[in-house]
């Protein structure tokens, strides 16, 4: 007995194709769960598939050469290529001021710098240098005296002293129990106290101009 197949409407022929889609998207779900196995064993960066012709079936190799005859190799990347760059972003806020560093080290010393201007002049220094002194002879009598020696008019003192000319005269003869410049400073005296015998004794100060 000969049975005839019912011809299917086309709404009918329409839902089994959208049925039978089902269990190939299920199918590479599944292959997808189990790819991190297969794709370490061969390449990191790219999935290897190989899919039933007749049932769209898929499944994951590790090759494409371990497809079959009825299936078709099919492969690809895990990363995508990178995109260009972005736009750069707008500038955050000033950051709070950091705690102050460490002392660095000394430099080196640097180039010496230009010579300065002249400066004023200095006051005047001392000149017209001279020694002024006088000589005495002593009386024998046992006198106590002063004796001055002063300067040239504007000049002043800057040192001065006594000794005896007569260098054969024994030097007791005179006692000498001051010696200074005059309080004016213009000249040099001493105070001298006479033995009861003759000698004679000189004063001298050293004079300049000082301005």
């Amino acid at each position: 007995m000969e049975v005839q197949r019912a011809r299917p409407q086309p709404g009918v022929r329409a839902r089994r194709r959208r049925v039978l889609a089902v269990p190939v998207i299920a199918a590479l779900a599944i292959a997808l769960v189990y790819a991190g196995a297969a794709i370490a064993a061969h390449d990191a960066n790219t999935i290897h598939a190989c899919v039933q012709q007749n049932n769209g079936m898929t499944r994951i190799v590790t090759d494409a050469a371990d497809c079959k005859p009825s299936e078709v190799a099919v492969e690809w990347n895990i990363v995508g290529p990178q995109g260009p760059q972005g736009p750069e972003g707008p500038q955050g806020p000033e950051g709070p001021e950091g705690p102050e560093g460490p002392q660095g080290p000394e430099g080196p010393q640097g180039p010496e710098g230009p010579q300065g201007p002249e400066g004023p002049q200095g006051p005047a220094g001392i000149s017209g240098w001279e020694r002024v002194s006088i000589e005495v002879v002593g009386s024998g009598l046992g006198l106590v005296g002063n004796l001055t020696v002063n300067c040239p008019d504007g000049k002043k003192v800057l040192g001065g002293g006594y000794e005896h000319p007569n260098r054969t005269a024994p030097a007791n003869r005179l006692h000498v129990s001051r010696s200074r410049p005059t309080t004016d400073g213009t000249g040099w005296t001493i105070r001298i106290r006479e033995s009861t015998q003759q000698s004679d004794i000189g004063v001298y100060a050293i004079c300049a101009d000082v301005d």
